[in-house]
């Protein structure tokens, strides 16, 4: 049996039993556990500047955006891509020159460890995302409503930051107001461009569970603290973004 499903099922009774709180902790605690694995030769404040939200500044005077007349109605989901995730080689590409790896890992050298870093990259961004979907989706939330991968995400931050489950209220509260922000934007969105800012958050959201989980395994916490800082600060950069600003999300690694 497929993990995924065999974890539905395993979820699903517990509930009957009243234990899906211990469920859901496995589940997210296995999903940080396999992405920390492939992150390990990531050293640990690389790691923790690369799960880190910011969002890309252009120089001059930036020209405010004209909201609609009016609030309209628009649909904050969005169909996935057919040729699959949009980010993890973009970012890849972005960022592989920029991470500082273990002496030891075995990349070789030359080109090839170029290569061999860019190929490690993408295959964790795509990890991170393949284990959000796996996650959310045995705990029935959603992933093809940006609005609801806000408020997750944030909350995913929140727990780490501070060890505080947001309530069902915050998270509706956290989904209408980006929804509001959605129906007053002039903006045209195209599911490319939703599922774009979902990749983005949910990859920098879950590189954060990942280095607190390496470094909860290796004892060290002073690395915990730090990537607990980085939650904290996901949390500020997401609940002050404006949709532009969520647009233009990218990793604190990036924009050095």
């Amino acid at each position: 049996m497929e993990r995924p499903r065999l974890l539905i099922i395993l979820l699903a009774a517990g509930m009957f039993v009243g234990n899906a709180p211990a469920y859901l902790s496995q589940i997210a605690d296995y999903g940080a556990a396999q992405i920390a694995r492939q992150a390990v030769d990531i050293r640990a404040p690389y790691l923790a500047q690369m799960a880190q939200i910011t969002y890309l500044q252009k120089s001059g005077k930036q020209q405010s955006r004209k909201a609609a007349a009016t609030p309209r109605a628009v649909n904050t989901t969005f169909t996935r891509s057919q040729v699959g995730w949009y980010k993890p080689w973009a970012m890849a590409n972005e960022l592989s020159k920029e991470v500082q790896w273990d002496e030891h890992a075995p990349f070789g050298s030359g080109f090839a460890r170029e290569e061999a870093q860019r190929q490690a990259l993408t295959k964790l961004f795509t990890e991170c995302l393949e284990v959000y979907e796996r996650q959310s989706k045995a705990q029935g939330v959603p992933t093809n409503d940006l609005t609801v991968t806000f408020s997750h995400c944030i909350a995913l931050n929140e727990e780490l930051s501070s060890g505080r489950k947001m309530s069902t209220k915050e998270e509706s509260a956290l989904r209408e107001n980006l929804r509001d922000q959605f129906a007053r934007s002039a903006d045209y969105w195209t599911d490319a461009g939703k599922q774009s800012i979902h990749e983005t958050i949910v990859i920098m959201t879950m590189l954060a569970q990942a280095g607190y989980a390496n470094a909860k395994r290796n004892h060290d916490q002073s690395a915990e603290e730090t990537f607990r800082e980085v939650a904290r600060r996901n949390v500020e950069a997401l609940t002050s973004a404006s949709l532009h600003e969520l647009r233009n999300a990218r990793s604190v690694l990036g924009s050095r």
